[in-house]
Order: structure tokens, then sequence, then C-alpha cells
């Protein structure tokens, strides 16, 4: 009856049955004798400690080391006081009497402690004379000076980002500084609701003369409140002494509990609502931590009504073990901050970074056991496959006959493929034969549509088993590929992958993906589309869009540049130079604005075809302004304008002379053989000292372009602020308050 019909479910059930047997035995193996649960929990542990120590290293280095350094380093205002002193011909005492001699010194140190401000990390700096601030306070109120910089990590010379806490309103007027909401005229110790920050270091200090370089023995560190919102800072103060060793009042620093979270939270400690880092103060047990600085609310969430934390002993070396207001356990590492030496007055107080972890998320690699017992369900499963490819080969061998007559079988060529004696593979084989005979009528008609349509559109279609794709002949021309007669090809798949590698620089639009084709020396662009199945194969579409391109981006050059110079338009210049104007890192910045002398003249004289290389030759020399960093534009017919960046005021004006003296060198050649040298009048505008928003920028420009076209041709002026408001009550309101160029 010819070959015996077997089903391959009869054949693997007894293989699979064994290797399932095998897999359940590993299991079983590996959850008795693995012993992994002791190690990562002392692995978890180990690491948990030693991210606390880095941790701790950094915010040393970054918080503490850059900003104390700057603050201990006072020699300089120290030098300035006593300089002062000598001066006036005062000695140390009379600072305790005198307040008009403690405005001069503080007048004569506030740019110093301006500088130490802005080369530490820290928010504030402040300078406590031990005398009065004036004649008409009392003796508690103490001179001084405090400033703020509520963001530190940006410098602004003309000090708008610095608030003056304490001192006396002339200095906020002669350094342009900004008062506090809460300003106060001096140090009304007694007031205040922690007078710490002056007390400590001077108490500390009191009766000694201080060795030179000494006044880190009784510098102190803690936290501040200076201003009246009650935002509370760390602070770190010590005396300020002369030469002689005479402490004459305490110089300090703050830094924000915002800056000091953000240390913890955001670039080191940060590790989710179950790792908190935070900032405390051990007593001498080292037992009980008073958090000074934490995550804020996550913080609070936890441990938010109690006031201190108690640590326990617990069995792991390295970490102690606290509760939370819910009574749930955590851990904590502890590392010792090098705030104060080994020899200084307040090295008996200790002040820790610690991290907190919740005793779950800790120990959470415990669940590794289950993740271990599944990667053994895998492992077994990845054996009993490998087990099932061995055995499914005795039982497979029609199936690779089968698979190699398809790969041998083309559709176009009408073949059929014979039945190998298994049931369930014989109705497969049939299905196939009819599928293939429909595939290769739909296939036909498909590519016969796109034969007559004369459009430049190819499909293709593979599948992720499959050794040939399949294309339409329209795909083959587009590409340049080899083709018959036939509508459509089945190629190999690497000859079908060499053909596509023809197509480079890819780029995503809205419809699929674009790519260039340089076809016989024209580069053409190409639109594939595609859609991938879930059998990981994908059909695909081809289309010749070069003519779309080509028009998309004559088009935008068209909304970006002027036509005859090629350089920036009004509406691209603008676009271009307002990321500048808001980057505070560009610095100082020119707005300059030209207006072409003798343009008239040349079109009347020669013709507008001599004034547009007139033009021309302008816009060529700006270009070289552009390469030392500039954005270029052409305004108008003969006006022009350049945003030139890269240097202070003085590097850029130098920059924008020199080309103004290059063009003096540069001639037009007129149709009757004379030379015509090339001039234009310019005007200049600062970046932030005249405006800083695009259009003021462009109009002071423009007003002392005129200026300079009115009283010397081929001159470049600055903008006059002066000229500007004279030049605006001169003109009649009919004109608009603007200055025309027929002025």
């Amino acid at each position: 009856m010819g070959k015996r019909m077997k089903s391959m479910k009869t054949r693997l059930l007894v293989p699979l049955a064994a290797i399932l047997l095998i897999q359940t035995s590993l299991l079983g193996l590996f959850y008795q004798y693995g012993g992994v649960v002791e190690t990562l929990n002392q692995n978890a542990v180990r690491a948990f400690a030693e991210n606390t120590e880095r941790d701790k290293l950094n915010m040393e280095r970054e918080m503490l080391q850059r900003w104390m350094n700057e603050i201990q380093n006072t020699e300089e205002i120290s030098r300035t006081v006593e300089w002062t002193l000598n001066r006036r011909g005062c000695k140390a005492e009379d600072i305790g009497k005198d307040p008009k001699l403690n405005r001069i010194i503080i007048q004569n140190v506030i740019r110093q402690l301006i500088d130490h401000l802005h080369y530490s990390y820290g928010n504030g700096i402040y300078l406590v004379l031990n005398g009065p601030s004036s004649d008409n306070m009392k003796m508690a109120e103490l001179a001084g000076v405090a400033i703020r910089d509520m963001d530190a990590s940006s410098y602004a010379p003309d000090h708008s980002d610095l608030l003056l806490e304490r001192g006396l309103p002339a200095l906020a007027r002669e350094f342009d500084i900004a008062l506090d909401n809460s300003w106060e005229p001096g140090f009304a110790l007694a007031e205040m609701e922690d007078a710490s920050f002056y007390a400590k270091p001077m108490v500390a200090s009191a009766g000694q003369k201080i060795e030179k370089h000494g006044e880190e023995q009784y510098a102190w560190f803690g936290t501040t409140c200076l201003d009246g919102d009650g935002s509370r800072m760390l602070s770190y103060s010590m005396p300020l002494t002369l030469a002689d060793g005479t402490v004459v009042g305490v110089i300090g620093g703050e830094i924000t509990e915002r800056r000091v979270r953000d240390f913890l939270s955001a670039e080191w400690g940060g590790g989710g609502p179950e790792i908190l880092s935070l900032l405390v103060k051990a007593d001498e047990t080292g037992r009980v931590l008073t958090p000074v600085v934490t995550e804020g609310a996550v913080f609070d969430r936890y441990f938010g009504e109690q006031g201190s934390l108690s640590c326990g002993k617990c069995d792991w070396a390295k970490v102690q073990q606290v509760h939370d207001q819910e009574g749930q356990h955590w851990y904590l590492s502890a590392a010792p901050l090098n705030v104060y030496g080994k020899d200084t007055v307040f090295s008996d107080e200790h002040w820790l970074y610690a991290r907190l972890q919740k005793e779950d998320s800790l120990f959470a690699q415990v669940t590794g056991i289950r993740r271990m017992l599944l990667l053994s369900i895998g492992l077994s499963l990845i054996i009993g496959l490998f087990a099932l490819i061995l055995v499914g080969n005795m039982v497979t061998s029609p199936m690779r006959k089968l698979m190699g007559e398809l790969r041998r079988t083309r559709m176009n060529e009408g073949g059929r493929l014979d039945p190998v004696g298994i049931t369930e593979v014989d109705e497969l084989v049939e299905a196939i034969n009819r599928l293939s005979a429909n595939v290769a009528a739909y296939a036909a008609k498909i590519t016969q549509i796109l034969e007559m349509s004369n459009l430049d559109i190819g499909v293709f279609e593979y599948k992720a088993n499959s050794e040939v794709v399949f294309c339409s002949r329209s795909m083959l021309k587009l590409l340049n590929m080899p083709y018959g007669d036939a509508l459509y090809e089945l190629i190999d798949k690497t000859v079908f992958v060499e053909g596509m590698s023809v197509l480079q620089n890819p780029v995503t639009d809205e419809k699929g993906k674009i790519y260039e084709y340089n076809r016989g020396g024209a580069l053409r662009y190409i639109r594939v589309r595609y859609l991938e199945n879930d059998e990981g194969g994908m059909t695909g579409a081809l289309a010749d869009v070069t003519m779309e391109v080509r028009e998309k981006k004559q088009m935008e050059r068209e909304r970006n540049y002027d036509f005859l110079t090629d350089l920036y338009n009004r509406r691209a210049f603008r676009e271009a130079v307002q990321p500048l104007l808001k980057n505070r890192g560009t610095g100082t910045a020119a707005f300059v604005v030209w207006d072409l002398d003798n343009l008239k003249y040349v079109n009347d004289a020669y013709g507008h075809e001599t004034g547009d290389r007139y033009i021309c030759l302008f816009a060529d020399c700006l270009r070289r302004l552009q390469i030392e960093g500039a954005v270029v534009e052409r305004r108008s017919g003969d006006e022009f304008a350049a945003f030139v960046y890269g240097g202070n005021e003085h590097v850029l004006w130098k920059r924008i002379l020199n080309y103004m003296d290059q063009l003096q060198e540069v001639r037009l050649e007129l149709p009757d053989g004379e030379q015509l040298q090339l001039s234009a009048s310019a005007g200049v505008a600062w970046y932030p000292r005249h405006a800083v928003d695009f259009e003021t920028l462009a109009e002071y420009a423009d007003f002392a372009m005129y200026v300079a076209k009115h009283s010397r041709k081929g001159s470049v002026e600055e903008f006059s602020p002066e000229a500007w408001k004279k030049s605006i009550h001169s003109v009649h309101p009919s004109d608009g308050g603007r200055m025309r160029k027929n002025q």
C-alpha cells in the first residue's frame, strides 16, 4: 500500500517525555544544592557599604573641599583689611568702635568677597567685623556684609545674579547688587535665630594670637539662617585675622540645603524611594544620628516625625539597622565626612554621609533564587530543544528532502512538491501547491499593473527562512539589476542584499525612508516602505522620488537663503540668532548692520547688473567674518547684518575693525576698466550691554549705522544711548519716532 503513514507527534512523544524528566531532576538538584542565598546577601551588604564610601568621597571632593578651600583662602582679604588700617593710621582695636572705618573696610573687600563667591561651589559669602555698623545703631549690631548667589552654576559679570542680604545700602548702589527682601544693614546677633556661625569661631579663638594659616583650627561647620524667610543653609565660618594673629571678625560661606540635596539625590545617592541619602550629625556614641539634609519628601514619607535616627546593631558588618515611623526595617551605612582636622577645636562634632535602604530592597537578590530556578527551567528547555533536534533528525529526513525540493522549485515555473508519506506533511504540501499557484497568478497581475502604470515603482517580498526573494521586474529595473522577460523574478537572497546595498544615507520621512542612489553618475532618491510580518519576513515597495526630493530641497533653500548672495534672508537669520540670544553661554556678542555706499551711483552709472556684482562682492567678503564666528544675512537690497560672537567686546570690536580695514582693499572692476573701492557704513549694538532681544538689537544697530553713514561713509559706529534718546526727542511725532535713510 506504499509508505506507512506515521504521525510526527507519535515519533517525538517518547523522547520529549524523557527530556522533561531530565529537566525536572536538574531543577530539583539546583534548588537544593545551589547555596547562593548567603553569598548574595553578603555581596549586597558589601556593595551597599562601598557605594556609601564612594559617594562620600565624591561629596567631599565636589562640595566640601572645593567650597571650604575657597573660604579658607582669606589671606588676600586679611591683607586688604590690614592695608586699610595702615592707610588710615588705625589699629585693630579701632574696628570695635569706629563704624566709619568698618564701612571703608567692607567697601574695600567686597569685590574680593564676590570673587571668592564665584570661584567656590557656594551660594553665599559673608564677613562680620567685631565692631558697630553705624553711629546711630546699637553696639549689638555688628558691621559686615552678606551676599547670596542662588544660582552658583552661572556667572553674571554685571552682578545681576547676586542679592545683598546684609550690609549698608551704599554697597548695593556702588556695586549694582539688588537688595534681598529680608535685607538688614548689619548683624544684630541677639535678634538672630542662631548666631553660631559668628559665636562659635569667635568664642573658640578668644584671647588667641592665631598663627599664619592657623584659622582652620577654629573653623566651624553647621547650619545658618541669615535671611528672613526661614530657609536654612549649611555654613562654614572661621576667624578673620591680621598678620600678627589678631582676630578682627569672622568670614564664612553658605551653601543651600537644596544644592546639597541635589548632590544627595540626583548625582550620586539617588536610588528611588527605597534608597535614601542624607547628611547627618552623630552623637558621641555614633548610635544616634540627627538628619541635617535629606532627600526631602521621600525621606519625610518614612521618617518625617522622627527628630533623630536610633541605630541598632545587626548581623552584617559596616551597617546598622534603623526603623521608620511605620516600623519597617532599614539598613544604614555611614561614612565620616572630613569637615574638621584631628586637632581642630570642633573635631568632636561628627558629620557623616549616610545611605538608608529598605531591608527587602537591600536583599532583593534573594529573589534571585527564583530567577535561577527559571533560568534552570530555561536551560532545561534549551537542552530539551537540542535533544529534540538530535532525535528529530531521525524522523525528519523526509522533511529535509521536502525542503530541498522546495528550494529548487520556482513558482513562475509551475513546479509542484511531491508527497513524503507523512499525513500532516502531505496535507501541508498540497496546501503549499495550491497557495503557490494562487500567489503566482496574483503576483503576475500586480506586476502587470505596475508595468502599465509607467511609474518607477517596484515591490519585493522575502521570508525569514527562505533563500530566495520575490522581486518585480520594475524593481530590478529601478535598481539597475539584471532582469529577464518575466514580470517577476525569484532571486537569491545574497543577490538581493547586494542589489539593495547601493541605497545609501537613509533619511526618514512621514512616508518611509528615502535613500540616495548614484546611478550612472546621477544622484537619484529612492523611497522604501516595508512591512514586517510575524515570521520575520518583509514585504516592501520602492519608488523613485528624485523629482519630489529635489523640488523640496529647492523650496527649502529659496525659503531660507537670498537668491542673489546665497546668504541667510531675514527669516532664517532671525531663527539662527534667536537660540544664541537665549543661550547664556553665548557671552558677549555684536549685532552689526552695514549699508553699502555708492550702490545707487553704480546702478545709475553702470546698470543693475554691475550693482548686483557690487552686492555679491560685499557678500563674499562677509563670509570671511562668518568663518571666524558669525551669523550673516542680506537684509534688503543694500543692507547686510551679522551677529558676531566668540569673545569679549574688545576682541569682537577688533575683529569688526579688521574686517572694515579689509573692505578698503577690495575693488570692483567697472565696465569702463576703472576700479571702484568697496565701501559700506556700519553700526554696532552690543549684547547684552545694550539689549538682549533681537528686535531691540537690530533697531539699535540700524540706528548706529545711520549715524555712521551721515557722519562719514565707510566708517563704523557703536550704538550710543545718549544719541538715541536725543534723536527720539528731536524727530517729529509724525515720523513715528524713527530715523529714516533719507535723513
